[in-house]
């Protein structure tokens, strides 16, 4: 979805300043989800200690602990990056989204339309946050989990995004 909704930038040159529930992501890039997920299922027998004994838990959240904004991070370095677009409120978006080219060969962000039409705002103001204690204490790869958006990171999502584009 987000790349599709960064794709949308070019058929209408913006951009929302929200996702619409929250201005926080916590993403994971799938190299860090992938040890977390052997750490947490001692996978790895290298790095588990033999003998180690610690109280299971059914679930664990897998995002990432430390959250990114959505306005004052990601929209910056995707400018940074080179994508020309302006930023505007998200019912703005969507009215231009909405009426930008309606055929999804030539625009294909209009394929979730609906989609990002029922999700709505954060009219409460909450944002949800996960606990992450539980990941952390079972995976050095998700306590050493550093900043995920930085321009250089973008640049290299862009570019790839605009290979396939």
């Amino acid at each position: 979805m987000i790349p599709l909704m960064i794709r949308s930038a070019l058929s209408t040159g913006a951009l929302p300043d929200t996702l619409g529930s929250a201005d926080r992501c916590s993403w994971i890039d799938v190299d860090t989800l992938s040890r977390t997920i052997l750490d947490i299922g001692n996978m790895d027998r290298v790095s588990s200690k033999q003998g180690e004994s610690k109280k299971s838990q059914l679930v664990y959240n897998l995002v990432h602990p430390r959250p990114f904004s959505w306005k004052d991070d990601f929209l910056p370095a995707l400018t940074a990056a080179g994508l020309d677009f302006e930023v505007v409120d998200r019912k703005t978006w969507l009215e231009k989204l909405k009426t930008s080219e309606k055929d999804i060969k030539k625009n294909p962000s209009r394929k979730l339309l609906a989609f990002w039409e029922a999700q709505g705002t954060n009219e409460g103001g909450k944002e949800l946050k996960f606990e992450t204690g539980a990941a952390e204490a079972k995976s050095e790869a998700m306590r050493r989990m550093g900043k995920l958006v930085d321009e250089e990171y973008v640049s290299k999502l862009l570019h790839t995004w605009r290979a396939v584009w």
